[in-house]
């Protein structure tokens, strides 16, 4: 059986959505002046649907 390194972090699966219109989530609003968001995939379906953000961004 095979053990993770306990300094390994895991991964999230998370990425930075551009924001395209106001909206509110967990509590907080976020606006387009905020430029971009992390989002697991299940956060952004929906609000991709919305179109409350865009697709997500290319990591460098």
């Amino acid at each position: 059986m095979a053990t993770q390194k306990p300094d390994a972090a895991p991964e999230t699966g998370r990425q930075d959505y551009p924001i395209l219109a106001p909206f509110r989530l967990q509590g907080r609003w976020h606006h387009p002046e905020d430029k971009t968001l992390s989002l697991s995939p299940a956060q952004a379906y929906p609000l991709m649907l919305n179109e409350k953000v865009g697709e997500p961004l290319k990591a460098k």
